[in-house]
């Protein structure tokens, strides 16, 4: 994901940090501090957690998909100096109806 930035710009590389989380929680699970962090620092936003367990329950998969969008959204409104807000989810699925 990071290829062409770490080619290209291998300085900005310092502005990217991996921080613990659950997309399932509120506040994505972050510790307050981490939270704190991100809202004050954060320009650019990409979402894109997802399940693709297609077999699993719905609620499983509604709480994920929906629901981390949700808190993801709710982290970004709180972002000082938010600019890029994107989320984006694919799956695909191959239904027979006959």
């Amino acid at each position: 994901m990071f290829g062409r930035l770490r080619s290209e710009c291998p300085e900005q590389m310092s502005k990217v940090i991996a921080l613990n989380g659950d997309v399932d929680q509120p506040d994505l699970g972050l510790s307050e501090d981490d939270k704190k962090l991100l809202q004050a620092e954060t320009d650019i936003v990409f979402h894109s957690a997802a399940s693709l367990k297609l077999e699993a329950p719905v609620y499983d998969n509604l709480r994920t998909n929906t629901g981390g969008t949700m808190h993801a959204l709710d982290i970004a409104g709180g972002m000082k100096k938010l600019k890029v807000r994107s989320t984006g989810s694919k799956a695909k699925a191959n239904l027979n109806l006959t």
